[in-house]
């Protein structure tokens, strides 16, 4: 799934269309959920029990019977997906000095590899860092399959050690 991902937004990317689906996939989500209200009003409006001049009931009493109620949930779920959709696209689109800050590269830490053209198919990728190559200005990261490349700093995130993390989660938790 994650490799299937990767493959989508390289493909968006180099056809210069990520920043375009970033644009339609929320704006598809706010088509679903007035799809949705329309659709489910229209039902409403044709009730047998419809109130003589009430034209615009409570929200909530649109989506309470059946059809209305499974059309309320498919469109509304539809929102949510298509809203959590448009949140990975957008992350998609920070470039990764503009991410959260994260402690800075030593040897030992365990980093991501992102926004790599030459080896996209690495991007996503968790390493190990072995050392910095003063003459090239890359650091040598050890793969998951025993590898070693030499990365830009600018294609590495480092990622957060898991006893920071529980340390910070019972300071705020």
């Amino acid at each position: 799934l994650a490799r299937r991902r990767r493959e989508l937004f390289a493909a968006l990317r180099a056809r210069e269309l990520l920043g375009l689906a970033a644009v339609l996939v929320p704006l598809s989500s706010l088509l679903a959920a007035l799809g949705t209200v329309v659709v489910c009003f229209q039902l409403w409006s044709r009730k047998p029990t419809l109130i003589p001049g009430l034209y615009l009931p409570a929200i909530s009493e649109l989506g309470v019977e059946l059809p209305q109620r499974r059309i309320y949930q498919v469109g509304f779920g539809t929102c949510g997906l298509l809203l959590s959709l448009g949140i990975v696209i957008y992350e998609e689109l920070v470039p990764p000095r503009l991410r959260l800050s994260s402690p800075p590269l030593a040897e030992g830490c365990k980093v991501k590899l992102l926004g790599l053209q030459g080896a996209a198919e690495l991007n996503g990728i968790l390493a190990i860092c072995q050392g910095l190559d003063a003459s090239s200005g890359r650091w040598n990261v050890r793969l998951p399959d025993g590898a070693v490349k030499a990365v830009k700093p600018e294609n590495l995130a480092t990622q957060p050690d898991p006893d920071d993390e529980a340390s910070l989660r019972s300071v705020f938790w």
